[in-house]
């Protein structure tokens, strides 16, 4: 079970996500469909799920770099 799942809207929330991880000394994970049969790609309470749908990829350009 992860710490969290974040479910951002656009990149900022990804930024925001990503600093709060760093904040509370996690490991934020990109997860894009969360079909992984043994669980492993949710992590455990040291880590924070970044869930990345269909409308959040969308407004990421191509090859764009996530600065924090």
């Amino acid at each position: 079970s992860p710490h969290i799942i974040c479910y951002p809207v656009d990149v900022e929330d990804v930024k925001i996500a990503i600093s709060y991880a760093q904040s509370v000394n996690k490991k934020a994970i990109g997860r894009s469909g969360g079909h992984q049969y043994s669980g492993k790609s949710s992590g455990g309470d040291d880590t924070i799920v970044i869930s990345i749908t269909v409308p959040i990829l969308k407004s990421f350009k191509k090859d764009q770099t996530i600065k924090i």
